[in-house]
C-alpha cells in the first residue's frame, strides 16, 4: 500500500493547492508541459521544488486537464519503486497509461536507485506521458541522465531566491516600481535578504533563521548524504561545512585540510565531492585560458546558501563576504582570478568580465589593482566593481569601470553583464 490518495489531493472535485506566489522558474516549468521531454528539476532541499510542482498540477487542472490524468507521488516519504507506485495508480485510478495525455510528477526520485531505467521503461513505452522529476543530488541526475536517459530529458536547476523574489515573498514588490526613489529601502532590504533566502523564512526574526537552517542541513548531512553516498563519518561532513560556511571563499588545499583534520587526503576529497553534488557547497576555479593549470591550482568554495553562515558563524562574518557569496551564487561563477602578485577578482564572468565586491560606501584607488591587473592581462576593457551605494562608472588607463550599488547588480546583475558585453561599451 502505497497510500497515493495522500498525495494526490487534487483528485478532490474543487480542491487547489493554491500557492498564488510563484518562483519565477515556474514559467520555465510551464512552457515544459507540452514536450515529449522528461522535465528535471534539481536543488538543494528548501528551495521550492514540490510547491513548483503543485502549481503546475493547479494550472493544469485550471486549463482542463481532468484531475485524475494528474499523478503525483513523494519518494522522500513514501516507499516503493517508480514501477510500482505508477502501477498503483494506474489500477486506483481505474485510468489505463495508454489512454490520453498523462502527467506525473515524481518528488526526490535519487532516493531510488534504479530510478532513471524506471523512468526510461515508461517514457520509451508510453508516448502519451509527460514526465516531471526532482532531486536533490546533482550527480544522481547527471548519473542518471547521462546512463539511461541520454536525448531525452531537460535539466533545470532551482537555487535559493533570488533578491527580486524575495521582495515578491516579501509583500514589497513596489519597491521595484521606481527604483532609483527606493534606493536606501533596498539596499537594507538585500541585506535582510542575505539572512533569508528560503521563502519559509523570509518574514522571520533573526533567532529563528539559525534553527531553521540547521534542521535543513543536518537532514541532508546526517541523513540525505550517507543514504546515497559511501559516508562513515557524517560529523566531519558537518566539519567541513563549518569551516567552507565560517570562511565564505575560503582557499582550500585538500592535503592541508587532511592534515589539519587527521583524514587521508583520499577521503576529504571525497567528502567534499559529497556536500558538492548534494548542493550544499560551490566550487570556483582560479582563472586561466588553460583549463589544466586552473585544475591544478588552489580552488575556492563558497557555502551555497548565505544563511548557511548565519548558522555556523553568526555576526561574525563580513557583510562583505556574504555578498560575494551571493553573487558568486547568483552568476553561478566557475572563475576567480588571483596572480603571482597576490591581485584578486572575486568574479571572472561568463562573459569574461571581472567582477569585484567591495561592500563599503567608500572606494579607494588599491581597490582597483586586481580588477586592472586581470583587464590588462587579457585585454579586457570593461569592469564591475559593486558597492554598497555607489554607482558612477571610472575610466582608468583607458579601461572602463562600471560601479553599481550592490542591490541593484542583485536585480538586474545578469542582464547588465549581457549588456556591456554586446555593447562593448
Amino acid at each position: 500500500m502505497f497510500y497515493i490518495e495522500d498525495y494526490n489531493l487534487h483528485w478532490r472535485q474543487g480542491f487547489r493547492y493554491n500557492f498564488p506566489l510563484k518562483r519565477k522558474v515556474f514559467s520555465v516549468l510551464k512552457g515544459q508541459i507540452d514536450s515529449r521531454f522528461i522535465t528535471i528539476l534539481y536543488g538543494q532541499r528548501r528551495t521550492g521544488k514540490t510547491t513548483l510542482f503543485k502549481q503546475l498540477i493547479d494550472f493544469l487542472i485550471e486549463s482542463g486537464v481532468r484531475r485524475y490524468d494528474i499523478f503525483y507521488y513523494s519518494f522522500d516519504e513514501g516507499s516503493g519503486s517508480i514501477r510500482e507506485v505508477i502501477r498503483e495508480y494506474e489500477g486506483r485510478a481505474g485510468n489505463p497509461l495508454m489512454e490520453g495525455r498523462k502527467y506525473i510528477f515524481l518528488d526526490e526520485v535519487q532516493k531510488l536507485e534504479n530510478w532513471s531505467s524506471d523512468v526510461k521503461y515508461f517514457y520509451d513505452f508510453y508516448p502519451g506521458l509527460k514526465i516531471f522529476l526532482s532531486g536533490s543530488s546533482s550527480l544522481f541526475i547527471r548519473k542518471g541522465t547521462r546512463e539511461s536517459l541520454a536525448g531525452r530529458c531537460v535539466e533545470i536547476k532551482l537555487g535559493t531566491l533570488e533578491f527580486d523574489e524575495f521582495l515578491m515573498f516579501r509583500g514589497l514588490n513596489d519597491l521595484l516600481e521606481e527604483t532609483g526613489y527606493h534606493g536606501e529601502a533596498l539596499r537594507f532590504e538585500f541585506e535582510n535578504f542575505l539572512k533569508r533566502p528560503y521563502v519559509e523564512i523570509v518574514n522571520s526574526a533573526e533567532e529563528e533563521i539559525g534553527s531553521y537552517v540547521s534542521s535543513l542541513l543536518d537532514k541532508v548531512i546526517y541523513i540525505d548524504i550517507p543514504e546515497i553516498f559511501p559516508v562513515d563519518e557524517p560529523p566531519l561532513l558537518a566539519r567541513l561545512m563549518a569551516i567552507i560556511s565560517s570562511r565564505p571563499g575560503i582557499y582550500l588545499e585538500i592535503q592541508e585540510i587532511a592534515k589539519e583534520l587527521g583524514r587521508s587526503r583520499v577521503t576529504i576529497s571525497n567528502y567534499l565531492s559529497y556536500l558538492r553534488e548534494s548542493l550544499l557547497i560551490h566550487k570556483v576555479y582560479s582563472y586561466s585560458s588553460n583549463l589544466l593549470t586552473s585544475e591544478k591550482k588552489k580552488k575556492r568554495f563558497y557555502p551555497t546558501s548565505t544563511a548557511f553562515c548565519y548558522r555556523y558563524a553568526p555576526g561574525s562574518i563580513e557583510l562583505g563576504a556574504l555578498v560575494e557569496t551571493s553573487f558568486v551564487l547568483q552568476l553561478d561563477a566557475r572563475f576567480f582570478y588571483r596572480d603571482s602578485l597576490q591581485r584578486e577578482v572575486d568574479i571572472i564572468s561568463e562573459q569574461l568580465i571581472p567582477v569585484e565586491i567591495k561592500y563599503r560606501s567608500t572606494i579607494f584607488p588599491k581597490d582597483f589593482r586586481g580588477i586592472l591587473a586581470f583587464m590588462r592581462k587579457n585585454d579586457i576593457d570593461r569592469g564591475v566593481l559593486i558597492t554598497q551605494d555607489i554607482e558612477r562608472t571610472e575610466v582608468i588607463q583607458n579601461k572602463r569601470i562600471y560601479l553599481m550599488p550592490a542591490w541593484k547588480f542583485a536585480l538586474r546583475g545578469e542582464e547588465f553583464l549581457r549588456e556591456i558585453k554586446s555593447s562593448g561599451q
